[in-house]
Parts: C-alpha cells; sequence; structure tokens
C-alpha cells in the first residue's frame, strides 16, 4: 500500500478582508471503463483528491451475457431460464465466483432478490438475452489478463441449455472489498494536510467538509486500484 500526498491550493478571490485561497477535490463524476487485454481506457475519470490510497484489486467485475435464438418463443425461454438457473447453482458452488444482478461497476443487486423474468430481453427478432455481472476473485500476483482468461475458461466450459451461449461482454470493473477500513488511514492523512497548510500559510482557517461520505474506490491501472473520501479542504486566511 503506497500512501500519495500533495498540497494544492487555488486563488478563490483577493479582497478588502483578506486573501482567500481554496484548495478542493472536484465533484466525483460516475466512471466508465473499458478493458481490452491488460490496457484500461477510462472515460469520465474521477478527479483524485489530495489524499489517496493505491491498493490491489481484490476482484474483477464482469458482464456475462447469455443468449439464445430458438426460433420457438415458448422453448427459447425455457432455455434461458434454464440456463439462469444453472448459473445461480454454479455460483453457489464455485469458490471465488459471485454472481449479481445490475450493472458491472455500477449498483449490483443479490442474485437471491431477483427472478429470470426480470432480467430477461428481447434484442431483436427471435434472439432473447438476459445479462448478470460475474465477479472473480483475484489470485495472489495474477495479472487482469490470466484473471480474464481464467473467467473466459470457465464460461467456455459452463453446459449451454439448447442454443443458449453465454459470453463476457464489454463492462469490467476492478474492485476492493472491505473498503471502509480505509477510512481511518484517510482521516489521519487528510488531517496532516490540514496541518501542512496551515505551516504554509501561516495563520489561516482551515475547513473540511465531505467527511460523512462513503470511501470511493476507481480503478487506476492494471489490477491497481485508488480509495479515496471525496472531501473538500477550504483555508481562508485570517484578518
Amino acid at each position: 500500500m503506497t500512501l500519495f500526498k500533495s498540497v494544492t491550493a487555488t486563488i478563490a478571490s483577493l479582497a478588502l478582508s483578506g486573501l482567500c485561497l481554496a484548495a478542493q477535490a472536484q465533484e466525483l463524476r460516475q466512471n466508465t471503463i473499458t478493458v481490452t487485454g491488460s490496457r484500461i481506457d477510462v472515460d469520465d475519470l474521477a478527479a483524485m483528491p489530495n489524499v489517496f490510497i493505491r491498493v490491489p484489486a481484490d476482484f474483477i467485475q464482469f458482464g456475462l451475457a447469455c443468449q439464445s435464438a430458438t426460433r420457438d418463443a415458448s422453448e427459447r425461454k425455457t432455455e434461458l431460464e434454464t440456463q439462469f438457473n444453472a448459473l445461480v447453482k454454479w455460483a453457489a458452488d464455485k469458490e471465488g465466483y459471485e454472481l449479481f444482478g445490475g450493472e458491472a461497476g455500477k449498483e449490483t443487486i443479490p442474485l437471491d432478490t431477483i427472478s429470470f423474468h426480470e432480467i430477461q430481453r428481447t434484442v431483436y427478432g427471435n434472439r432473447q438475452t438476459f445479462t448478470l455481472v460475474l465477479t472473480a476473485d483475484a489470485m495472489k500476483d495474477e495479472t487482469f489478463d490470466g484473471v480474464k482468461l481464467r473467467v473466459t475458461e470457465e464460461v467456455e466450459a459452463m453446459k449451454s441449455a439448447g442454443r443458449v451461449e453465454c459470453y463476457l461482454s464489454d463492462n469490467q470493473f476492478l474492485g476492493v472489498r472491505d473498503i471502509d477500513e480505509h477510512r481511518k488511514t484517510l482521516l489521519k492523512e487528510i488531517a496532516k494536510e490540514m496541518k501542512d497548510m496551515r505551516t504554509i500559510f501561516g495563520k489561516s482557517a482551515v475547513e473540511v467538509t465531505g467527511l460523512e461520505s462513503r470511501v470511493i474506490s476507481q480503478p487506476s491501472g492494471s489490477m491497481i486500484v485508488d480509495v479515496f473520501l471525496p472531501y473538500k479542504l477550504t483555508l481562508t486566511s485570517e484578518k
């Protein structure tokens, strides 16, 4: 675990009452990532605050899609529902793997709270599909390519119901477990940041907000995750 710190300040206004300086983390935006091989392209990457922690990813979430093009609608539906139930059992018996509803990297829903009928979709014509989120634990020293290859082989080895085909989609996300365990460390380092700002700028009032927020993680590289609180730090010189 490597801790990164930096001190930044932005001139907010210059008035008769004194000089005001502000340094703040930019508003967090929803990040969407696409992974191709071991290369990660991040769109709408959340701006990093001054204090964050860089940790290895504990797992990768993959979008898992299953589809059938069987002409008979009733038979097609039966095939997909059979496949869904088989996946539920597979995930329950398979150590290191979990299945959820929802979308990788966004909100996920426990599988036991949804039904097949809630996730089935008609793509076009006689083609129907459903999608799930497949979470795979990362083994020690395992690369992203290694995890994806292992998961791909697991999916390809699954027994298919009728003409159902299952495959990994382009939605993938790196994650870390027990993320709130990092909160105490982050708070201590943010407090040091406040102390440093007072030392640099002299007699000043320092205010920090956002510490009530949940700890957030975002991918920053292959199998690397940044963990932070989206806090706002404001420093105002005294009169």
